[in-house]
């Protein structure tokens, strides 16, 4: 990727005729012409530099101050021009929408003036009153979604974003604890509305949330059937967005199936000794004992170490592994290793 030039003439096509350039001079040009200039003037040690100029299409309703290709806009919200958003219909919706790059991320020409873009501007910190911010910025929203409500939101976007705190950063939903001012019914949304004590916080890669079917072999297709009887835990389709897994239920879990698994490993063991006993008890009797009488006491053994090794501890470690399953992997248990507030993809 060829590096960019901090001064590019080919930005100022003027928007009447994108072939034509109206370039203005720069301070090279203006001593190249023996026209005096200062020495740092044109962008040069943080002067205002010279770029193309583009505008917001502003509303009879809003305020702006402009520095350069920055702007400060406050008025009615607006998805794009002035009849859209939630002040098209006259409805109390003040916003605060600080823009750095108007239209930078599509094509401008010099002397534009452009409407709001959640998409192509360059970068912003949105605050408004009421505003419908999962539609106004494209952002994913679950297969057949409700109609989204408005309310009140605060929005950053750029290239790149980041959250910095030097003793800690908390994502909280719900409400707050330990605060007064919000009355004798407690805190509402900022449209006086009820919400849930714990909502959910998603975290979305890629910005996407849908799902897709698992690859399967398409000779075994007809036999998906029969494989979810024998497999109920087989699923064949992929889900994007899932719970996170909770780091404290997860080590409990990952615990008792250890003690699970060992105690299958012990009773096998234990079989497997019994068995080594009896064979060689077997073999000795048998060399040297022409009648065998000694064969009924390894054989007593085994059959002892069998019942008490075999089905029933099976059973026993079955009903361990039920257990395990009840208390971690039931979306209703205490101890479910996954978590009902917090998604990511």
């Amino acid at each position: 990727m060829a590096k960019e030039k901090a001064y590019n003439k080919d930005k100022f096509k003027t928007c009447a005729s994108t072939s034509e350039v109206r370039a203005p001079a720069t301070p090279q040009d203006l001593i190249d012409s023996g026209i005096p200039v200062r020495t740092q003037t044109g962008g040069l040690a943080n002067t205002p530099p010279i770029q193309p100029t583009v505008q917001r299409n502003i509303s009879f309703g809003e305020k702006v101050n402009y520095f350069g290709d920055a702007a400060i806009v406050m008025g009615p919200q607006r998805n794009t021009n002035e009849i859209s958003g939630e002040g098209k219909s006259g409805f109390s919706s003040d916003t605060i929408d600080i823009v750095v790059g108007f239209n930078a991320g599509g094509e401008n020409c010099n002397g534009q003036i452009v409407n709001v873009n959640a998409i192509t501007d360059g970068a912003r910190v949105y605050v408004s009153k009421s505003v419908k911010v999962d539609t106004m910025f494209g952002i994913a929203r679950e297969p057949k979604p409700k109609a989204e409500k408005a309310r009140s939101a605060v929005v950053m976007k750029a290239d790149t974003a980041r959250i910095i705190g030097r003793t800690g950063i908390k994502l909280v939903t719900g409400h707050a604890q330990g605060a007064t001012g919000a009355g004798s019914k407690g805190e509402k949304t900022s449209k006086r509305g009820n919400y849930e004590q714990s909502p959910k916080i998603d975290l979305i890669a890629g910005n996407n949330i849908g799902s897709y079917d698992l690859p399967f072999p398409e000779q075994m297709k007809p036999f998906i059937n029969a494989v979810g009887r024998l497999m109920p835990w087989y699923e064949t389709k992929y889900e994007y967005l899932q719970p996170t897994i909770m780091g404290e239920n997860m080590r409990i879990a990952l615990t008792e199936l250890a003690d699970v698994i060992d105690s299958a490993i012990s009773a096998q063991m234990t079989i497997n000794l019994a068995m080594t006993v009896v064979m060689e008890t077997l073999g000795k009797g048998l060399s040297a004992i022409p009648g065998g009488q000694p064969l009924g006491i390894p054989i007593s053994l085994l059959a002892q170490l069998l019942d008490k090794y075999g089905p029933k501890s099976q059973n026993s470690i079955k009903n361990q592994l039920t257990t395990w399953e009840d208390n971690f992997l039931n979306n209703n248990a205490t101890r479910y290793i996954c978590s009902k507030n917090v998604r990511i993809t």
